[in-house]
């Protein structure tokens, strides 16, 4: 009797592409959804409940992150915030020389609408925003305490 091989059925990589596109279509579609709806309030004049929003939505939760994703995702994003040429410049220029999303004063940060360890996407402009310092630490109460 002579024993059969029993063959490990490889992943399908075209249904692992597919499942990982569908995935950041459906992160790429919430951060469109939820920037809509702070247009809305923006046309409505509300800061207050802009700012609540903006704080709320930084804290949703789409997926948690492996570690070694969140660095690579922190520095693709350090590379936006510092290469001073190239197609990832002109998305924090475009954006830096836009308003403050919420007070319409100069902007000099850019802010995520739904954070990086929170499953956030990092360079692409649906989950950016153009923000001041004073608006970014009250949706962030951590960066006030940071740089003093």
């Amino acid at each position: 009797m002579t024993k059969q091989k029993t063959s490990i059925p490889l992943v399908n990589s075209k249904n692992w592409q597919n499942k990982y596109r569908n995935f950041k279509h459906y992160r790429s579609a919430t951060a469109i959804e939820f920037r809509n709806n702070l247009n809305a309030l923006k046309a409505e004049g509300d800061e207050k409940k802009l700012l609540t929003n903006l704080q709320d939505y930084a804290n949703f939760i789409l997926f948690r992150p492996k570690r070694d994703t969140l660095i690579r995702m922190r520095s693709n994003f350090n590379v936006l915030r510092y290469i001073p040429k190239g197609p990832l410049s002109r998305i924090r220029n475009d954006l830096l020389k836009q308003s403050c999303f919420v007070c319409d004063l100069e902007s000099n940060e850019i802010h995520h609408i739904i954070s990086l360890h929170n499953g956030g996407l990092t360079i692409q402009k649906a989950n950016l925003i153009p923000i001041c310092r004073d608006c970014h630490c009250k949706i962030h109460p951590w960066m006030n305490r940071k740089n003093k």
